[in-house]
């Protein structure tokens, strides 16, 4: 657990990102615009200061998982907390984000640096990533180029991974009730009774269910929870949505994308970029400590 007593991660520890007279503090923020609860944003935080360490003391190229990037997108809107306040004074270098070039090899590179990432994390922080944040890669990047910024007053947004599995369920009970009624009708006391016009009970029985389950996993997905998925937010900014992260941390050279920080100067940029691939979320890439 070298982390620990590293000055800089107590540094990190004592960096404050919420503002104290902020009504809408970086917290809420980052929890109301990936659909989160506010306790799971905490979480996010705390392992974005983690990975703000590993990408000054790693020693290698290192990118965050797409929950820890998002926090990354949000603190570049704040400009003085981010380049003056982390990078000045906590980090002391600049440390930058910019696009990735796309294509399979960077895919892979990515992939690569962010198997590292984890194994690094491991090592100096004596435990194994969360992997509520920190997914496995092969969950990091299956993901592809769908993310878009959605205004949720004008639209509503259900995960199909909540309703698909529940509307199978629906429709199999639909099919068995609408079978069930269909058999009675054709018993043989039958005729005794009133006719039952089973195709309309099935479809009524059908859409209720349906129509319940919709309802209870949108207020669901409105009150957000657990992960922010898999692959990128359909928000964040320092990249096109649907991106990873990129820095460079090192000294004394120029950002091969051409980007840099607000009001300082390229020649902060390190070795990595990142940002959105081909497939939709590239990871973010950043080069380790060092002079």
């Amino acid at each position: 657990m070298i982390a620990y007593n590293d000055p800089l991660w107590q540094a990190l520890q004592a960096f404050e990102l919420d503002g104290a007279n902020a009504e809408l503090s970086f917290t809420k923020r980052l929890a109301r615009e990936n659909g989160w609860h506010h306790a799971y944003a905490e979480q996010v935080v705390v392992e974005y200061k983690k990975f703000l360490w590993l990408a000054m003391r790693a020693g290698h190229p290192v990118t965050p998982s797409d929950e820890v990037d998002q926090a990354w997108h949000l603190h570049l809107v704040y400009t003085e907390s981010y380049w003056d306040d982390l990078c000045g004074k906590v980090l002391g270098r600049p440390l930058h984000h910019g696009p990735t070039k796309g294509g399979q090899q960077e895919d892979d590179k990515y992939h690569d640096w962010y198997a590292r990432t984890l194994a690094s994390y491991e090592a100096a922080f004596g435990s194994p990533p969360p992997v509520a944040v920190w997914p496995p890669p092969e969950a990091r990047f299956d993901t592809h180029a769908r993310f878009r910024r959605v205004d949720t007053g004008s639209h509503w947004v259900i995960s199909k991974n909540l309703w698909r599995p529940r509307l199978w369920k629906a429709a199999a009970a639909a099919a068995v009730t609408g079978l069930v009624l269909t058999l009675a009708q054709e018993a043989p006391h039958a005729a005794d009774m009133a006719p039952v016009k089973s195709a309309e009970i099935f479809w009524l029985f059908f859409i209720g269910v349906a129509v319940v389950i919709v309802i209870s996993t949108a207020v669901k997905n409105h009150r957000g929870g657990g992960r922010g998925g898999n692959g990128c937010s359909s928000v964040g900014s320092g990249c096109s949505s649907g991106a990873g992260g990129g820095c460079g941390s090192s000294h004394g050279h120029s950002h091969h994308d051409g980007h840099s920080g607000s009001g300082h100067d390229s020649s902060g940029c390190g070795s990595g970029s990142s940002g959105c691939s081909s497939s939709g979320c590239g990871g973010g890439g950043c080069g380790g400590g060092g002079d």
